[in-house]
């Protein structure tokens, strides 16, 4: 599977027959890692907020600042993918194109 998407032939053949829409499926998938990211950080976020008091002790806010900062970064991670996606781990099928 692995090596079907890395020829392009995964998309090419389940999903579209054009390259161009081959290339923007691949890079719907790398930006679909980091919007996973956040939304677990934020249902954790909402999961501790929902099951705890604001007096539940320090931990409880170290928690929620190291969770926060995941939950940002993959913000920052999301905005980044969606405006320059990284030409590195991209396909050399989509970076013909």
């Amino acid at each position: 599977m692995h090596w079907r998407w890395r020829t392009g032939r995964y998309f090419m053949s389940r999903f579209t027959t054009h390259e161009r829409e081959a290339a923007k499926l691949a890079s719907i998938g790398y930006i679909a890692l980091p919007a996973a990211i956040g939304s677990t950080a934020m249902a954790v976020l909402v999961a501790l907020f929902t099951f705890f008091d604001s007096d539940a002790g320090v931990w409880l806010r170290y928690v929620v600042a190291v969770v926060s900062v995941v939950f940002l970064g993959s913000g920052v991670w999301l905005a980044k993918e969606s405006w320059r996606p990284t030409k590195r781990r991209t396909p050399e099928w989509a970076r013909r194109l």
